[in-house]
């Protein structure tokens, strides 16, 4: 078969992109750049005099990184090679060379050129090199995420750069041992190359970065030879089926005859997806051919499709194309089951880890009742959804008692109201406008309108001391004008216990001045009636709030020439709700002044240390200092570190058993100053985090107005999945703490404007508001309530008692194995245990069907009750 390359024939007017119709998404084409084979290798020193660059630059379009339209300053990009490796020139047009940037500490923060890539194809990992003007280099290995970047990698890699008139020139060589691929007329490689020009300043590539970052999936190809291509083809995606299925088109057409080959497609990254075969086709000339497969899909944004080529007379498969899928934005998907089929409409049960849109669709599947599972100790959601064809006024809902081996009463129970809020701007490209459910309000009766889903959020406390087995209870619906419905739900409470206190840390911002300026709290007495509300509801979500003692404050005096701390205050509230939570921050955390020195001023550091001593004996007395951290600095930067490792020498010299956080990834600079490393989730990087991990040092991570999806986060228009697959994340990676920096932001109304647009970009919505105001519009009589929850506040709190049964279960484990227990016991337990890999992959793959993590959860939950049984009876005997 002779050589193939595929070349979309797309319908758009950009020629590189193929829209469909029906929210189908789109197809874009991945570039294309030829490298050809060279007899004689260029010498490395940046001038581009040898021979092989004396043709038509490969490359001579890049694109901006960080805004629309093209470069001011255009960029070249020669290719060549040999066996030994891949030669990369750069020619970057400058008018302004007095204005090259140099002299910086990171390279690519000078006038600097990149070459990305991805040598074994899975549009995630590849190494990145950096050459700057003035010669410096810079290599990693990156695009793993929680894996890399690994700045350990290199190989002989060479680079040199020169200055011309008006442009400066680069060369780079990878050597094949770089790249772990055969170099040969035929092979693809997926690469990148990029610029960093600074006088302007702009951001450019080849194919598209975001921001000034790289990302595999937007790769092109680099074709080594220069055969010349017999076929030409168009790809259409036909018809879409859920998450995971579609069917596509490939029309094939031939310039001379072609013998028989079988067509291939392959989904990157492939997420287990196995290679998908068409059937063997063979070309005459001029001819074409039609074929329509039916593709599994990842359930993921944005992918891979490469078709690939098949024959007997090659030893290898041929390259055809490849192409970057983008899903339409959309609504989160729901799950549930038809619980009642009535002439007035539907009622039926949503999978409380969904969100449930106004229109969304009733689905197909029934069920006869509801069935729910819990510890005791446990708080346990689930969700009614009525969707009438004509309005029901007067709408209720009551549950009756659960009914087992004990009765778990009514009280007990809640029922709310889940309210939505517009979502105008979407947080990311694969999330659709629309209005979005949240906010859990109180509720008695409500109006459900034809065609719009109305739906109840139930939420079932398992107490204590309730006994093991199954429970019944019913929840009656009632409206004007129609007959009362009755729907069945079960219970099944394990026969364990989940500690009143997380093991998972957590450190949640709350601005309690916001909740008592919304709600009209002016005394001291008053505000300290709202904080305490709020502390419980935090203690109930098993989250720590940073500072939870807003309004118990503490003084200090000298008193014989000595500081003297008055606690008073700080004691009263402390006792309150310090024994209930797990971490909190300490007073004079970050680097705050105690008395009248600040950090910049001659004697703080003995004024501060003296008063560490004092905050340190009396934290230990009351048994709270090893609950206490120092949050020391927020998302420095490096000309940041000196001061902070001043300062926790300050903190260490007081008493070594502070804990100093930071909201920072581990760099050497720090070594020794942090004690709590707390990096933004797309910042963590497992083998560094775990290397600080065994010198006895702490991992947290946090999420804010990033990282956007891939990643989960807390935003309004992301999957209630989201909001609870990060705990189990904590668990597979070793991650024993989550910050989150605001969960009462309300600079704007969070009924109506859930975008958090400070600084004037669009940071995400609901970032840092996981609770609403208990009224409407901010009231200027005292409302001495906490705030409302939120789903996303919901999904928090299961996530953590879910990280709660892992936890649980690797300790039975352990107990089951130094008891004797029969070892079926303990493989199955194992196996519960190792579902957490099933559920999450990587940090940015991982389970989005939450009827998936029920059923892992349920597996972990039969496994942990059967376990913690037959370590009982071992060791009584």
């Amino acid at each position: 078969m002779r050589h193939l390359l595929l070349y979309l024939l797309f319908f758009s007017l950009s020629g590189n992109y193929a829209a469909f119709g029906d929210n189908l998404g789109s197809l874009r084409k991945d570039p294309i750049a030829i490298c050809r084979r060279v007899s004689k290798a260029p010498i490395i020193d940046g001038r581009l005099d040898d021979s092989c660059w004396k043709g038509s630059p490969a490359i001579t379009r890049f694109v901006l990184s960080n805004r629309e339209g093209e470069p001011e300053r255009a960029t070249h990009v020669f290719l060549a090679y040999t066996e030994d490796g891949l030669f990369v020139a750069f020619r970057c047009f400058e008018p302004e060379l007095s204005k090259l940037k140099t002299g910086e500490r990171y390279v690519w923060r000078n006038d600097s050129v990149e070459v990305l890539i991805d040598a074994d194809r899975d549009r995630e990992g590849y190494v990145q090199m950096i050459g700057d003007v003035a010669g410096g280099k810079f290599q990693q290995l990156a695009g793993i995420a929680g894996e890399t970047p690994n700045r350990n990698w290199n190989t002989d890699w060479k680079f040199a750069a020169a200055r011309g008139v008006g442009e400066w020139t680069a060369e780079f060589f990878v050597p094949v041992q770089g790249l772990g691929i055969k170099m040969q007329d035929g092979t693809v490689i997926r690469a990148n190359f990029a610029r960093n020009e600074k006088p302007v300043p702009e951001a450019s590539s080849w194919t598209q970065r975001s921001g000034d970052i790289c990302q595999a999936r937007y790769f092109g190809n680099v074709v080594l030879g220069s055969k010349t291509p017999p076929v030409t083809a168009d790809l259409k995606i036909i018809s879409l089926r859920g998450l995971s299925r579609a069917s596509a088109r490939v029309v094939l057409s031939s310039i001379e005859p072609v013998g028989q080959f079988t067509p291939f497609i392959k989904v990157l990254p492939r997420r287990g997806i196995k290679d998908q075969f068409l059937s063997p086709v063979s070309l005459r000339k001029s001819r074409s051919c039609q074929m329509d497969v039916n593709l599994e899909l990842p359930d993921e944004h944005r992918f891979g499709l490469e078709l690939w080529a098949k024959s007997k007379v090659k030893a290898r498969p041929e390259f055809l194309g490849s192409y970057l899928y983008i899903r339409a934005p959309s609504l989160p998907p729901v799950y549930g089951a038809v619980l009642n089929k009535l002439t007035w409409g539907r009622i039926w049960e949503a999978n409380a880890t969904c969100k449930v849109t106004p229109n969304a669709p009733v689905p197909n599947e029934t069920s006869q009742s509801i069935r729910i599972y819990a510890a005791k100790n446990e708080f346990e959601p689930f969700q009614l959804v009525i969707t009438p064809n004509k309005d029901i006024s007067n709408l209720r809902a009551k549950v009756t008692d659960f009914v087992g081996p004990r009765v778990i009463a009514g009280n007990n129970i809640s029922v709310r109201l889940v309210e939505t809020v517009p979502v105008t701007v979407p947080t990311s490209p694969d999330c659709a406008p629309g209005d979005y459910p949240d906010p859990l309000v109180p509720f008695e009766s409500v109006m459900a309108k034809a065609g719009r889903n109305t739906v109840l959020w139930f939420t079932v406390r398992v107490p204590p001391d309730a006994l093991p087995g199954t429970y019944r209870s019913t929840v009656q619906i009632t409206a004007d004008g129609v007959a009362p419905v009755t729907v069945p739900v079960i219970l099944r409470v394990w026969a364990f216990s989940l500690p009143e206190i997380t093991r998972l840390r957590t450190a949640y911002g709350c601005d309690y001045g916001a909740i008592c300026r919304w709600h009209g709290a002016s005394s001291l007495e008053e505000k300290r009636k709202i904080a305490a509300l709020t502390n419980e509801n935090f203690i109930q979500h098993r989250v720590c709030p940073i500072n939870p003692l807003p309004f118990w404050g503490l003084d200090t005096e000298i008193v014989d020439g000595r500081m003297v701390i008055v606690w008073d205050e700080y004691d009263e509230g402390a006792e309150q709700f310090l024994p209930k939570m797990n971490s909190f921050n300490l007073p004079g955390a970050f680097m705050s002044s105690v008395r009248q020195k600040r950090a910049s001023e001659p004697g703080y550091a003995e004024e501060k240390k003296e008063f560490l001593r004092l905050v340190a004996s009396h934290l230990k007395e009351k048994g709270w200092f090893e609950k206490g951290y120092n949050y020391i600095f927020d998302e420095p930067n490096p000309e940041q570190y000196p001061d902070i490792v001043r300062e926790a020498k300050i903190w260490h010299d007081a008493d070594p058993g502070f804990k100093i956080l930071l909201t920072e990834q581990p760099e050497p600079e720090l070594y020794g100053a942090v004690d709590i490393w707390t990096p933004v989730l797309d910042a963590y990087v497992r083998p560094i985090c775990q290397e600080r991990q065994a010198k006895g040092e702490e991992v947290w991570w946090y999420v804010c107005c990033g990282p956007h999806h891939p990643y989960p986060n807390n935003f309004i228009d992301y999957p209630a999945i989201d909001h609870r697959i990060l705990h189990w994340m904590n668990w597979k990676y070793h991650v024993t703490g989550v910050l989150y920096w605001q969960t009462t932001f309300w600079r704007r109304d969070p009924w109506q404007e859930p975008m958090n647009d400070e600084g004037g970009k669009n940071l995400g919505n609901g970032d840092g508001i996981l609770l609403y105001p208990a009224v409407r519009k901010p009231s200027e009589k005292p409302i001495l309530q906490g705030p409302l929850d939120s789903i996303r506040w919901e999904m928090i709190r299961e996530g953590i008692e879910d990280y709660d049964y892992l936890a649980m279960l690797d300790d039975a484990i352990r107990t089951a194995q130094s008891l004797g227990v029969q070892s079926k016991l303990v493989d199955t337990a194992k196996s519960a245990l190792s579902e957490v890999d099933r559920v999450v992959r990587s940090v940015i793959d991982y389970e989005k069907d939450p009827r998936r993590l029920y059923s892992a959860r349920i597996k972990v939950g039969n496994a942990l009750e059967a376990l913690l049984l037959a370590n009982a009876s071992a060791s009584s005997r």
